[in-house]
C-alpha cells in the first residue's frame, strides 16, 4: 500500500498500461457482497498552471479537504507534481476535487473489500489445512481422557506430549487399519506405557480416531476408620 506507493517510480517515467485480471480473484466480491473497507485510490497528479499557481499550492488545504471523504491520506509535493494515497468509498470525489488544481499521471484505485476478502479465503484455507487431524485432552475428577481423529486417506503418526500420563500404563482406544472390503476401521483396545517424559508415538488410521482413557486413581486405605 503505502510504502510501495511512496517508493513508486520517478514522475516522468510513463509505463505503458497494464491489466493482471488474473491476479485477481473476483469471486471473492460477489453480487451480494457490501462495501466496508473502501477504495484505495492512489494518484498522480500534475498541476497546471492554467488551474492554479503550482508554487503556492497548499497540500495541507488537499489532506484537509480529503479527510471529510477519506482516511489514511498521504500527500506530498514535488514541484508540480502531487503524490496522493487515501483511503474512501468514494473515489470519484478524490478525482473530481484533485482535478480542479490539475491533470492525472497516473490513476489507480483497488477495492479494499477484494483484497480483504481474498486474505479472509486464504486464511481459512490454511485453517482447513491445519484441521485435517485433531486432538484433544479433558480432564474429569483425577482421570484424563485424550481424543484424536484423522479426516486424511492416509495415516499419521504423531508425537503427543502427554505429560500428565508420565510413567503411567494406560489403555489405547483405536481404529485398526481397514480391511480392503469393509466400510469402515474395526476398532480395537490395548495397555500402552506412556514414556517417563511423557512424549509418545501414535498412529492414527484413514479416516480413524483414539481414546487414551488414563487409569483410575488410588484411593487412600481407609484403616483404622470406624462407622
Amino acid at each position: 500500500g503505502i510504502q510501495k506507493f511512496m517508493s513508486g517510480k520517478k514522475s516522468n517515467e510513463r509505463p505503458a498500461p497494464e491489466v493482471k485480471t488474473s491476479a485477481i480473484d473476483v469471486r471473492s466480491f460477489t453480487a451480494e457482497s457490501e462495501l466496508d473497507f473502501g477504495y484505495c485510490t492512489e494518484l498522480l497528479v500534475r498541476l497546471q498552471n492554467s488551474k492554479c499557481d503550482p508554487d503556492e499550492f497548499d497540500i495541507n488545504a488537499l489532506t484537509d479537504c480529503l479527510s471529510e471523504i477519506g482516511d489514511s491520506i498521504v500527500a506530498f509535493k514535488e514541484g508540480s507534481i502531487v503524490k496522493l494515497h487515501v483511503h474512501t468509498k468514494t473515489p470519484h470525489k478524490v478525482l473530481e476535487y484533485c482535478q480542479k488544481f490539475g491533470e492525472f499521471l497516473t490513476v489507480k484505485i483497488e477495492n479494499m473489500q477484494l483484497q480483504h476478502n481474498e486474505a479472509l479465503i486464504k486464511e481459512q484455507a490454511k485453517v482447513k489445512e491445519r484441521t485435517k487431524y485433531a486432538v484433544i485432552a479433558r480432564r474429569t475428577g483425577n482421570k484424563w481422557y485424550v481424543g484424536g481423529i484423522n479426516g486424511t486417506n492416509k495415516p499419521i503418526t504423531l508425537t503427543l506430549n502427554l505429560s500428565m500420563l508420565a510413567g503411567k500404563k494406560v489403555k489405547l482406544y483405536f481404529d485398526k487399519k481397514k480391511a480392503k472390503k469393509a466400510l469402515w476401521p474395526e476398532p480395537a483396545m490395548k495397555e500402552i506405557n506412556i514414556s517417563k517424559n511423557g512424549m509418545t508415538k501414535i498412529t492414527i488410521q484413514p479416516m480413524g480416531g483414539i481414546i487414551i482413557n488414563s487409569p483410575s486413581p488410588t484411593l487412600p486405605s481407609r484403616e483404622g476408620s470406624t462407622n
